[in-house]
């Protein structure tokens, strides 16, 4: 009744070394789901979909008729489940459940999209609650999250988005992004976050002292805001990590000029269409004025050249 799926290390948060994910993903051929009932980190009950099986009730979800399979599995890779009554008392758990689900239908509400990988093929949505990483990763197939990351939207929402970038990206095998285009990555990440849970901070939900980026202040967390600042470094893939900082604050300020709608749309529409492990920061920048031009008009371009021009990027 069980299978397992095995997953590498593509791209991550702050992790950067490799490391392997073993999960066991239930069978999806049937549909013993009921209603039932998790306890959050906020202490709040809620109802959550469970699935039942031989009388234990795993935190178990099917979407979008099923293509897309929402799974938290425990620090041994097996699904959180109750074998004595329909509620699911971990509340980090209930909480990444609650997370994820959010992710998705925000997703489907902004951009019409179902999933990861947008009903393209069966998705299982395993996201691994584990202390053998020390924040949150990206396999290349599943989220790891380190228990202490557990209460961020906006976390899980970055890593989500680098499975979106994956499945998106053509013509790039590996999925390592290095230099300005792994910085993208990472800024698409974050930018995605925040046009998900609402604010320009990231990991702020696990407490302010650990707030990790800023899109509106990126030297904060020392970060280059300007190219001219960018660092150049062999470690890190090229420092996509702090270098991200620079298209952060492009993002930002887009964000603040034309607003969240359009910045969204015209975001998205360059992720799905025109980034790939080629692009770098001249090259991003003039497909985002393009997409803009061709959803709205030259105003909305012209807003984004400058923006791009005006953090040294020409």
């Amino acid at each position: 009744m069980l299978k397992k799926l095995i997953f590498t290390v593509v791209s991550c948060v702050l992790l950067f070394s490799i490391f392997e994910v073993k999960v066991t993903a239930k069978k999806t051929d049937n549909n013993f789901s009921v209603l039932g009932k998790g306890i959050n980190l906020k202490n709040k009950e809620v109802e959550i979909p469970l699935f039942q099986e031989n009388g234990i009730y795993y935190l178990f979800d099917k979407l979008y008729n099923g293509n897309t399979v929402i799974q938290v599995l425990d620090s041994n890779n097996k699904v959180y489940s109750n074998d004595k009554e329909k509620i699911i008392n971990d509340k980090k758990a209930v909480t990444v459940y609650q997370n994820i689900h959010r992710i998705n239908e925000e997703f489907e509400n902004k951009f019409n999209r179902k999933g990861i990988k947008n009903m393209e093929s069966i998705d299982y949505q395993n996201i691994a609650i584990t202390n053998e990483v020390p924040n949150s990763l990206w396999t290349g197939s599943a989220i790891a999250i380190n228990p202490k990351f557990t209460p961020s939207l906006d976390i899980l929402a970055h890593e989500y988005t680098h499975g979106i970038i994956q499945n998106e990206v053509k013509n790039n095998k590996v999925q390592v992004f290095q230099n300005e285009a792994g910085a993208i990555e990472e800024s698409l990440g974050d930018s995605f976050a925040v046009l998900i849970d609402g604010n320009f901070t990231i990991n702020e939900e696990a407490g302010s002292e650990n707030i990790i980026r800023s899109l509106s202040n990126p030297q904060k967390y020392k970060q280059p805001a300007n190219y001219k600042n960018y660092i150049k470094t062999e470690e890190d893939n090229g420092g996509v990590h702090v270098n991200s900082g620079i298209p952060n604050f492009a993002f930002y300020k887009t964000f603040k000029k034309i607003g969240d709608e359009k910045t969204a749309k015209i975001y998205y529409k360059t992720l799905v269409n025109d980034f790939n492990a080629n692009s770098n920061f001249k090259s991003f920048s003039k497909k985002l004025e393009k997409n803009a031009d061709d959803l709205y008009s030259n105003k909305e371009a012209s807003i984004i050249a400058k923006i791009w021009k005006d953090i040294g990027v020409n």
